[in-house]
């Protein structure tokens, strides 16, 4: 499984680890690092949403004294947005400072669109509200694959509409779904 994007932005002067990713040995990396920036401990958890790519290592963090939270109180540092797209209950997380917004899998770089609980409609009305957080030089940070631009999220949205359509018209040309797969 590939590993999820995690993040520690600091939130009312406290460390706070968005999407602790699963698995022993990570988790005991990501928290080598985190020690080796900051000199303060963890405080909070948060995850984008509840799949368990995003929240599999929670309770490594919890056993070290961080304290896990469904959300966060909107300061002047950090704002916190629930959508539904990817889940029935996607956070989004935009950290003002550095001008980061954490997205989870509502956008991945390094895999198709997963609209799974939102539709289209779910889909496009997160990415409406990613656009209207911070500004043009925003970083996104995906569930998963490479950080990206809001040039490059509004690109997924025109890329995954498109697509959208394709499989719209091939399924109403009576074609079947394996030979929708096959269509280059």
């Amino acid at each position: 499984m590939p590993l999820n994007n995690s993040a520690c932005p600091i939130y009312r002067g406290n460390i706070i680890l968005i999407d602790p990713m699963p698995g022993g040995g990570h988790l005991l990396e990501l928290d080598n690092i985190v020690k080796s920036i900051y000199d303060k401990p963890i405080i909070y958890i948060l995850n984008t949403h509840a799949h368990s790519d995003h929240t599999g290592g929670n309770e490594f963090f919890i056993k070290q004294g961080a304290k896990f939270v469904e959300s966060i109180s909107n300061s002047d540092d950090f704002v916190h947005i629930k959508v539904k797209s990817h889940s029935s209950n996607d956070n989004i997380y935009y950290h003002k400072i550095s001008n980061t917004i954490f997205v989870g899998d509502v956008f991945d770089t390094s895999w198709h669109p997963t609209f799974y609980a939102g539709g289209t409609q779910g889909f496009n009305d997160a990415i409406d509200t990613i656009m209207k957080l911070g500004d043009e030089q925003a970083l996104i940070v995906p569930g998963h694959g490479a950080p990206a631009s809001k040039l490059s999220l509004l690109e997924f949205r025109k890329n995954t509409s498109e697509w959208i359509m394709r499989v719209r018209e091939l399924h109403q040309k009576g074609w079947d779904e394996d030979r929708i797969m096959n269509d280059a």
